[in-house]
């Protein structure tokens, strides 16, 4: 069974956030994990919004294959993409050293790359969390 495949935002985030470390077991990485969690309460409404609006068939893979970073910055500037999803995602990407709220940033660009690298680090959080749910049988 996808447990990926039912449920709403909220229920998507608990889900993986509970198999997540916590900011206060992760030691020098409790930052990165509450960026990696702030991430995910922006991010687990685009996927619902995706699965149940676009057909998203939505598990584990997906959902790491979505975080892209140019995936997120087209649902961002999308005019398909409800407001309020594109204004969290927007906020999200002005808070990334580097980002620029221009589109087509340069992907050679110096901040388009700083950017791309602190979102990295944010969705590297997410991994094993979706490893563990993507090989669980249920």
């Amino acid at each position: 069974m996808n447990v990926f495949a039912h449920g709403d935002s909220d229920e998507l985030y608990d889900m993986v956030a509970s198999v997540m470390m916590t900011p206060k077991d992760a030691g020098e990485n409790a930052v990165w994990v509450q960026y990696g969690l702030d991430f995910l309460k922006i991010y687990a409404p685009l996927l619902v919004w995706k699965r149940d609006h676009k057909g998203l068939d939505l598990d584990a893979a997906t959902m790491r294959r979505e975080a892209n970073f140019e995936t997120i910055i087209d649902a961002a500037f999308s005019p398909f993409t409800p407001k309020d999803l594109r204004e969290a995602l927007s906020e999200y990407l002005r808070g990334l050293s580097g980002y620029s709220d221009i589109k087509d940033m340069n992907e050679s660009d110096e901040h388009f790359l700083i950017a791309k690298q602190q979102h990295g680090y944010r969705t590297m959080m997410l991994g094993k969390p979706l490893d563990y749910l993507g090989n669980r049988d249920y």
